[in-house]
């Protein structure tokens, strides 16, 4: 099952990804959880026309307009929310200057996409912390072959049922 929501909509002042995510593209490299070098202060990019392919191609679900409207941009909310790399569940990305603010916001929205089926999960990652929202059975089946989780020793199960 793909996630599919809505309308695209634009970053605007919005850059949090240029924080949050890590970024690894041949000679330019970001870590995680630090503001990139050209990130803007009110939002863009310095090297927008040159930027890494990376930031080229990322989307946020949000900015693809799969979660919800302005109140909850993600830099009005401290996260953002990826579908994991088989594209059937959800990573939701705090800023971890800021943690719970964004799984507090979408927490709604994340409940009732959990409820569709036990088999859905959401790994929230803040900082070096993880957290897995879903049935125990969906986490125990998945420890070890989910690239969110695997290699975390600070994984935390939240029952959902």
């Amino acid at each position: 099952m793909k996630i599919a929501f809505k309308d695209t909509q634009t970053c605007g002042e919005c850059s949090l990804c240029c924080k949050v995510m890590a970024i690894s593209d041949g000679d330019f490299q970001k870590p995680k959880d630090h503001w990139c070098q050209h990130a803007k202060k009110k939002g863009g990019c310095g090297i927008y026309d040159t930027r890494p392919s990376v930031c080229r191609d990322f989307e946020c679900l949000w900015l693809e307009g799969k979660f919800g409207g302005p109140s909850l941009r993600p830099d009005k909310i401290h996260g953002f929310v990826t579908s994991t790399t088989d594209g059937k569940n959800l990573v939701v990305h705090e800023d971890p200057g800021y943690p719970g603010d964004a799984r507090r916001a979408l927490q709604p929205i994340l409940d009732k996409w959990l409820m569709q089926s036990q088999r859905n999960y959401v790994i929230v990652v803040c900082g070096t912390k993880r957290s897995f929202l879903g049935h125990p059975d969906t986490f125990a089946a998945l420890t070890g072959t989910v690239d969110e989780l695997s290699g975390m020793s600070n994984v935390k199960v939240v029952r959902t049922r």
